[in-house]
This record gives C-alpha cells, sequence and structure tokens, in this order.
C-alpha cells in the first residue's frame, strides 16, 4: 500500500507542479503528504480494487495530456474526482470503520 501511496502523491505532485502556481505550491506538497499519510492507515486491502482504479485513472490522464485532448483530460479529471470523493466518503462513515 505504501507504493501506491507513494506513486499517486507522485502523480499529483507533477500534475500541480504543470499548472506552475509558486503561491500554491508548498500548501499542495503538504496536501499530498497528508494525503499520502491518510492512504497507508485508512485504505487497505478492501479498496484495492477502486485503487487500482485510481492509477487507471491517472494512466489515461497521462495518455490525454500526450494527445493533448482538453476535454478528455477534463472528463477524467472529474471522473477521479468522483472516485475520490466516494473514497473520503466511505473512510469518514464511522458506520464502514472495522
Amino acid at each position: 500500500m505504501v507504493a501506491k501511496a507513494l506513486a499517486n502523491n507522485g502523480f499529483h505532485t507533477i500534475t500541480g507542479d504543470m499548472e506552475g502556481n509558486i503561491y500554491l505550491r508548498s500548501s499542495f506538497h503538504r496536501l499530498l503528504i497528508n494525503h499520502a499519510r491518510i492512504s497507508t492507515i485508512f485504505y487497505g486491502v478492501d479498496s484495492v480494487d477502486e485503487t487500482g482504479d485510481a492509477a487507471d485513472q491517472h494512466d489515461a490522464m497521462i495518455d490525454a495530456i500526450v494527445a493533448r485532448h482538453p476535454e478528455t483530460v477534463a472528463k477524467l479529471v472529474e471522473e477521479h474526482r468522483e472516485l475520490s470523493l466516494h473514497r473520503n466518503h466511505t473512510i469518514c462513515d464511522a458506520r464502514t470503520v472495522k
């Protein structure tokens, strides 16, 4: 799980750096560090399918960026955000904590 969290962090670091906003960069990097910590604590074996889905989404976004298809990138980012929201709601729902 640690390797997946680090790969996720790397993807988001690169895409965040591509944006080029020097004012948000340090806050964004701290957010990613905290996200990696939370991921390793709460995303256990039960979430393997969803972490695979997220990695597949990252690959699709990279392909769309390379192909210079901004509409596809925007669609994929929204799908990725929805998956992340679902995962976050699952962890934050005390009824799902075992």
